[in-house]
């Protein structure tokens, strides 16, 4: 019972990881399409243009670990470095207001 245990977390672990990579990959393929940032993965954003059914890629890639779901939700989305990510949700909450 204990190995059938460490087998689950173990696959787990690699439908992770590769659902991460897959992410990195991504992020290191693309720039910023608003400045063309394109240094460091960990400052470049999934940004939503269509937010209907949005879901965090975050929450995929941690939770779900399923590819075609990452990508179906990768193309609801344009990357953006953090700067042009947060000057984004700024002028959003500007213009709604």
């Amino acid at each position: 019972d204990g190995r059938s245990k460490m087998t689950k977390i173990n696959h787990a672990c690699s439908k992770h990881s590769k659902s991460r990579t897959f992410i990195m990959r991504v992020k290191r393929r693309f720039p910023c399409v608003k400045c063309g940032y394109n240094k460091c993965v960990r400052a470049k954003h999934f940004h939503h243009v269509i937010k209907e059914n949005k879901t965090l890629i975050n929450y995929l890639y941690k939770n779900i670990s399923n590819i075609k779901k990452i990508k179906k939700e990768i193309r609801k989305c344009v990357l953006l470095c953090a700067n042009c990510h947060a000057e984004e949700h700024y002028n959003e909450r500007i213009n709604n207001t």
